[in-house]
This record gives structure tokens, C-alpha cells and sequence, in this order.
């Protein structure tokens, strides 16, 4: 996966 946006934004999508 391309990381476009910063990892703390990826993440809240990811877990919620």
C-alpha cells in the first residue's frame, strides 16, 4: 500500500 496520508489519519480509518 501506497502511504499518501500520514499514518495516525490511516489508522483511525483502519481500526474504525
Amino acid at each position: 500500500m501506497v502511504q499518501l496520508a500520514p499514518a495516525a489519519a490511516m489508522d483511525e480509518v483502519t481500526f474504525r
